[in-house]
């Protein structure tokens, strides 16, 4: 089990990496933190020195001591200023960076890696601890310089002031900021459980708007809203808790601030009738009490942060740690017979295997058709073909040459994939098909539409193709969704075309027209589709049968149905009915 030492490292050490980049703009706010910290004491002994000057009536010297604190007042200003603007650079170049890296990192990233999270965990990371670490470069990082410094040059300096009222009145300053303290790691613990608490109930929150058709359509509002009421009512029980926690640290952080002052006032007198200290030290003396006395309060509460700014730093710095997607670096002339081969592959997503010795092949310009009972690994296949997944065992081939040596950004940008759940970005319809060919034309865009039988239904709109799809297409059908990344699909003009259901979401009518416009684009193209329609089946040059992780039968239709195997079961189960209807 780690130390609280190496626990502290592993904070650290990536805040140290993190901050470090920005390091002109740390070395100001450190040295402007510095130099107010040494004005604001000669401060104060200019102030002593003008008070007794106008007690002693020394008017030759009070102009020259007055300038003089001027100087100071002014110099210290600009000293505050330097500090703040360079802590406020620091932060926001910080974040900004760092905002930049996580996106950029995310992207990398592999799908494998990716899904062992909830997504709300990388947004939290990108939105709650950014804004935690923006908050401690700006705010707290040149107090947690100043106050310790300041404290020290303030004890100094009264010491040298009067060393017995400095002992008498500093005496209790210890025992009170060690009660304070004590309390603050309640409460910075109790802080915690609270924002965890508040955590589940947005987590709660955003399952529930992400499943409000589910919800509604199983009569589930009643049982989501308990649950929710319940996460809520532990949320306001803690809050009470941390709210009279607070209270009651308040109450004593006043009292270890108060008492100082009392002791110093009373026994100051003293000294100031027995013409011990002047009244000019001893205004200097309890202005620079408060930078011993507060502390006893700031300091828990700057720890608190930095510990809680550290945390958020290891959850950063766990994603920018997450392992790059593998990649190779070669990209490969289009000029293989085979296009496509599976060797051995075996793969599970948990322990047991969803394919397992998995053989076939694809050659250039084939339209291929996979089928097979749900779970066999159709979807699994066209994510391995992808490179979103690795196998466990076995080997993928694109054109002759195993998937680890390409470059997958290459062959990536040589796919075009149109998944069973059609997913749309924020943005225009525009915006959504123009993704296919960064760069597209208006007329490439909107032939690309036409073609995916989507064109109607977007010029009917009010906006046309700059109409907004809201969160995740929202505003549409899933018919008018799935027209939509079809025609994205169409524009890339891939070598390969991977098709999870294409027609799965459409009516009769649009899946005739989408159809049409399949049979041209995946005309002497090499295409994978995976097809619960009829129509899709038939049209293909080879149907591949998958069933129990291997190819089981493969052929077309016509011979797949003379031979009565797996195929022909299949056939009789689920595409018959559709033959018939198509027929009638």
């Amino acid at each position: 089990m780690p130390t609280s030492k190496e626990k502290a490292s592993a904070g650290i050490i990536p805040f140290i990496n993190l901050v470090g980049r920005q390091k002109n703009w740390l070395l100001l706010a450190v040295l402007a933190t510095a130099v107010t910290s040494l004005l604001i004491l000669a401060f104060n002994n200019q102030l002593r020195q003008l008070i007794d000057t106008m007690l002693a009536g020394e008017s030759e010297i009070l102009q020259s001591t007055l300038i003089s604190f001027l100087v100071i007042a002014l110099s210290m200003t600009v000293a505050f200023f330097l500090e703040r603007f360079s802590a406020g650079w620091l932060a926001e170049k910080t974040i900004a960076r760092l905002r930049l890296q996580l996106a950029k990192k995310i992207n990398e990233t592999s799908v494998n890696e990716l899904q062992k999270k909830h997504s709300g965990e990388f947004i939290s990371r990108m939105t709650t601890d950014l804004e935690l670490i923006r908050e401690y470069l700006n705010q707290h990082l040149t107090n947690s310089i100043f106050v310790p410094m300041m404290a020290l040059l303030a004890l100094v300096y009264i010491f040298l002031i009067s060393p017995s009222l400095t002992l008498v009145s500093v005496a209790a300053i210890p025992i009170l900021g060690y009660i304070s303290g004590r309390l603050g790691m309640a409460m910075n613990r109790e802080s915690k459980n609270f924002q965890e608490q508040l955590g589940a109930v947005n987590t709660l929150a955003q399952d529930s708007l992400s499943g409000i058709e589910v919800n509604r359509a199983f009569g589930l509002e009643k049982t989501m809203l308990e649950k929710f009421s319940q996460q809520v009512d532990k949320a306001r029980i803690r809050g009470i808790t941390l709210g009279r926690k607070k209270s009651f640290l308040t109450a004593v952080a006043i009292l270890a601030n108060i008492t100082p002052f009392l002791i110093c006032i009373v026994y100051g007198g003293f000294l100031i009738i027995n013409n011990q200290i002047t009244v000019g030290a001893f205004l200097a003396f309890v202005n620079l009490l408060n930078f011993l006395a507060n502390p006893m309060e700031q300091i828990p509460q700057l720890l608190g942060h930095t510990q809680t700014t550290l945390a958020a730093v290891k959850r950063v710095d766990e994603v920018l740690s997450l392992p790059s997607e593998p990649s190779g670096s070669n990209t490969f002339a289009d000029n293989a017979q085979s296009f496509l081969n599976f060797e051995d592959v075996t793969f599970g997503y948990e322990e047991e295997p969803i394919l397992s010795d998995l053989n076939f092949s694809v050659n250039q310009g084939e339209k291929i058709a996979l089928v097979g009972p749900s779970g066999a690994g159709k979807t699994t296949i066209l994510k391995l073909i992808a490179g979103f997944y690795k196998p466990q065992k076995g080997t993928v081939r694109i054109l002759g040459h195993p998937l680890d040596s390409w470059d997958l950004k290459n062959l990536r940008e040589n796919l075009a994939v149109v998944t069973q759940e059609p997913y749309l970005f924020p943005g225009s319809i525009a915006d959504n098909i123009g993704y296919g060919k960064p760069g597209a034309t208006q007329k490439e865009i909107v032939q690309a539409a036409q073609t995916a039988n989507a064109h109607h239904f977007i010029s009917q709109l009010p906006k046309g193709y700059d109409t907004p799809v809201g969160e995740l297409g929202s505003r549409f059908s899933g018919g008018q969704k799935q027209r939509i990344t079809m025609a994205r699909a169409l524009l890339r003009e891939a070598a390969l075309l991977l098709l999870d259901e294409p027609t799965s979401s459409l009516d009769g009518e649009s899946e005739t027209k989408v159809q049409k416009a399949l049979e041209q684009v995946t005309h002497n193209r090499t295409s994978i589709i995976i097809a619960h329609r009829l129509s899709t089946i038939q049209n293909a040059d080879r149907i591949l049968v998958i069933s129990g992780g291997k190819v089981t039968e493969s052929g077309t239709h016509h011979d797949l149905l003379q031979r009565k195997g797996p195929y022909y079961h299949l056939y009789q189960t689920q595409f018959r009915a559709e033959e018939k209807t198509q027929a009638g």
